[in-house]
C-alpha cells in the first residue's frame, strides 16, 4: 500500500538519521495499538519483535528507500510469516516520520486482522471526504492507517512540554486530517 501526502515544511534528513528516529518512534506507534516492541537484529539488520497484549507476536522492519515523487511510504504485509515492512521515503522530513509510521502500522495491522479472520481486504476507503457510507461499511487498511495518524497526532498534542508553535502545527495537521 502506498501512502501519499503533501510534503510539509521540515528538514530533510540522512537515511541513518531517519532510521535512528524510526527505531525511537516505532515502539511508541505500536504501543498505541497494544504492542510492546523490542529492538532486535537479524544478520545485523534491525527490526522490532512486537508482542500484543493478547499474546500474538509480529516482526516489523522499517527502511528508508528512494520512492517516486509524492509517495512518502509504502507498506508490505506478509500475514503468513507475521512480518511487516514500512518503506519510508529517504527524502521524508523527520518531523513527518511519526505520522508515516502510524499510517503504515494502521494499514498492516488492518490487513493482519482481516487475514486472521479469513476476510479479504476492504478496498473502499470510508474516511474520504464525501464518501457514502453503506449500512455494512467496514474500514479499509488506508482508513485504519488514517486513524493511526490521528492517534499519533493526538498523543503528540497531549504532551504538556510541547512548544506553542509545535502545538499549533500539530493542531493544524489534525484539522487537515479531519476535514
Amino acid at each position: 500500500m502506498l501512502l501519499s501526502m503533501p510534503r510539509q515544511q521540515g528538514s530533510w534528513t540522512s537515511q541513518r538519521e531517519l532510521l535512528a528516529e524510526a527505531q525511537r518512534l516505532l515502539p511508541q506507534v505500536l504501543e498505541l495499538a497494544g504492542f510492546r516492541a523490542e529492538l532486535k537484529h537479524d544478520d545485523g539488520r534491525p527490526f522490532f519483535d512486537a508482542l500484543h497484549v493478547s499474546g500474538q507476536s509480529i516482526s516489523v522492519w522499517v527502511d528508508a528507500v528512494p520512492l517516486p515523487d509524492g509517495t512518502v511510504a509504502r507498506t508490505f504485509i506478509n500475514t503468513t510469516s507475521e512480518h511487516y515492512m514500512v518503506h519510508a521515503s529517504d527524502r521524508l522530513p523527520l518531523d513527518q516520520l511519526g505520522r508515516v509510521l502510524s499510517q503504515g502500522a494502521g494499514e498492516f495491522l488492518a490487513g493482519r486482522e482481516r487475514s486472521s479472520a479469513g476476510l479479504a481486504p476492504v478496498v473502499r476507503d470510508m474516511l474520504q471526504n464525501g464518501a457514502e457510507l453503506p449500512s455494512d461499511a467496514e474500514l479499509s487498511a488506508t482508513d485504519r492507517g488514517q486513524i493511526g495518524q490521528l492517534n499519533w497526532l493526538a498523543q503528540q498534542l497531549s504532551d504538556p512540554s510541547l512548544p506553542v508553535e509545535q502545538r499549533a502545527g500539530i493542531r493544524a495537521e489534525l484539522s487537515g486530517l479531519i476535514d
